[in-house]
């Protein structure tokens, strides 16, 4: 590991904004990502925006080789009640990186 930096742990905030035609529209999101290996690493997110004060998500990837996993979900607190979730997203898949 020499000459390579390793962090195991990063918190961070994430700050978005965009202009629409009915006015601004903001959110700020929170986040703990922690690196368990150099192949496999986990993200717990917290957002708030105009529709929900409630929003945490979760992703885990994973490398292999030059093949990248992952999968991430959001808003984690409405799957219990599809029917009244606002908005929901599961995201499966995978990169190839060519080098």
């Amino acid at each position: 590991m020499a000459g390579k930096q390793y962090h195991k742990h990063n918190v961070g905030l994430h700050l978005y904004s965009i202009f629409r035609p009915k006015g601004p529209q903001g959110a700020a999101t929170l986040f703990y990502r922690r690196k368990f290996t150099d192949y496999f690493s986990a993200k717990v997110t917290y957002t708030a925006d105009s529709y929900s004060f409630t929003n945490v998500g979760l992703g885990v990837s994973s490398s292999l080789g030059n093949v990248n996993f992952y999968v991430a979900a959001d808003n984690l607190l409405r799957y219990g009640n599809l029917a009244k979730a606002k908005n929901l997203s599961l995201q499966l898949g995978f990169n190839i990186k060519i080098e």
